[in-house]
């Protein structure tokens, strides 16, 4: 029995042994396991994966940015900008106004990179408008050049800010009133406050802009009133400016264009504007009447009106003899047409309202002489015989010379000499002038002459045409008045 029992585990025994051993056709498994070296009897292990390194993060650009509020403006001028962020050196610039494009530059300041708080500039404040703008550039110069600068840029947009200014302090003032002329040819500024001493400016106004220059008068800092100012009133113009200036040059000399500008408020120059009643005046010279014309250099007629001329009847007015309208305002260079047989040598000329404007002249039943101050004016004269003479004047080198005024009553020739002894003189120029009144006569001359030089301005008879000098080997000769030469001298200056 127990023979039976033991051989039976053993045949079961085996059967088990024999199902655990493995297929020889089956998959070896696919995990790694060491190998022996055949030589060393070394392990050598399988080769791994080396990990990728992970990247450098970058670092996050610094955006230019500046951070400014509004502010009060003292008189010195002192601006906050709270916070400034640049990634390298930059300027920083404030101008007038609040667009992205200014035009007036204020003031700049160097700006190191990174982040700057408090930063102050300082600008002239009589300089500064009601809206400022300030703008961040790279520093690609030593000196900031706001002509060629490009700005910092976010997107399209200039890296800027504008803020609103509220002025602190007494600004200059001009005041000026229209008025009549004074009887001693001055003109009175009503009120002017100065901080500082400076000039009170009148300028003639051409075409709405200050022109020549009529008179001036220094004024003394803070508020000064009722300041009389004497003008060249036969020159002015009957809308007149006052303009303020400073006194940056010699003290109490005015040196206009070259140390003493004009003052600037919100960059702009401080002046007013008025109008003046002159005594009725002409400025007529002495000419001949050239097809049956005579030329009016200036008058002024408040309201339309008339330029009339009379003939001399015994030396008082006589018949009317020409008429010709006249604008409200400044007229120049007024030609006027008379009736050539009743030319005398004494013409004398008035002026007179015109009543009903656009109708033809129509005195003595309308148009009446003007009066001034409760009379009639004397009335102005002019010689038809004159003979022949120049006017000059000095000016700067150049190519040519100018001659204000000729008159002759037939075609000349206005020649340029370095000598007024002819025998010793050498022509620098010429130029053909026809027979009247003729002004601002250019002459071209055949080289530069030096500052500091008199020249020569001689009259010439034209005997020919005006391509065709003939002297001195022509009969093109010198004109001249009881033996002179009809000659004026004028000085070439720098």
């Amino acid at each position: 029995m127990w023979k039976w029992i033991t051989t039976f585990l053993l045949l079961t025994l085996l059967a088990a042994c024999s199902q655990a051993t493995p297929d020889p056709t089956a998959t070896p498994d696919p995990t790694p396991t060491p190998t022996t070296a055949a030589s060393s009897g070394m392990v050598v292990p399988t080769a791994t994966p080396t990990p990728q390194p992970s990247p450098t993060p970058e670092p996050t650009p610094i955006l230019p940015a500046l951070t400014v509020s509004d502010q009060t403006l003292g008189e010195e001028g002192r601006l906050l900008i709270q916070q400034v962020v640049v990634p390298e050196e930059s300027w920083l610039a404030v101008f007038n106004g609040e667009t992205a494009v200014p035009a007036t530059l204020l003031g700049y300041t160097a700006v190191p990179a990174g982040l700057t708080p408090s930063i102050t500039l300082t600008i002239d404040p009589y300089l500064a408008e009601e809206n400022l703008r300030f703008i961040l550039y790279p520093q690609v110069e030593d000196t900031f050049q706001p002509e060629t600068a490009e700005p910092w840029l976010i997107g399209d947009e200039p890296v800027g800010a504008t803020i609103a200014v509220t002025l602190d302090f007494p600004l200059p003032e001009l005041v000026v009133s229209d008025q009549d002329l004074t009887a001693n040819g001055e003109i009175i500024i009503d009120r002017v406050f100065l901080p500082e001493a400076g000039w009170v400016v009148i300028h003639a106004v051409r075409d709405g802009a200050s022109a020549k220059v009529l008179g001036f008068a220094y004024v003394e800092s803070g508020e000064s009133a009722s300041i009389p100012i004497p003008i060249r009133w036969r020159e002015a113009t009957p809308t007149l400016h006052a303009v303020l200036y400073e006194d940056r040059g010699e003290p109490r000399q005015l040196e206009l264009q070259e140390q003493d500008l004009p003052l600037l408020v919100g960059g702009q120059p401080l002046l007013a504007d008025f109008r003046v009643v002159y005594p009725p005046d002409i400025l007529v010279y002495d000419q001949p009447v050239v097809g049956g014309q005579i030329v009016v250099d200036r008058v002024i007629s408040y309201g339309p009106g008339w330029l009339v001329a009379y003939q001399d009847d015994e030396g008082a007015m006589g018949l009317i003899i020409g008429s010709a309208p006249l604008a409200d305002g400044l007229n120049e260079r007024v030609t006027l047409s008379l009736i050539e047989a009743a030319v005398t040598e004494t013409i004398y000329l008035m002026l007179h309202e015109d009543t009903n404007p656009g109708d033809a002249f129509d005195f003595p039943r309308n148009d009446p002489p003007v009066r001034y101050d409760g009379r009639l004016p004397n009335p102005f004269s002019l010689n038809t015989n004159p003979g022949r003479y120049l006017i000059g004047r000095d000016q700067p080198a150049g190519d040519s010379v100018i001659i204000p005024v000729v008159v002759a009553d037939i075609d000349t020739w206005v020649v340029v000499y370095d000598n007024e002894a002819l025998e010793e003189a050498t022509i620098l120029g010429r130029t053909w002038v026809a027979a009247g009144l003729q002004h601002d006569v250019v002459v071209e001359l055949d080289e530069p002459v030096e500052a500091d030089t008199t020249l020569y301005a001689i009259l010439h008879v034209a005997s020919g045409t005006a391509d065709s000098f003939n002297y001195p080997n022509g009969p093109d000769i010198p004109l001249r008045r009881n033996n002179a030469l009809i000659q004026v001298p004028f000085e070439i200056t720098e």
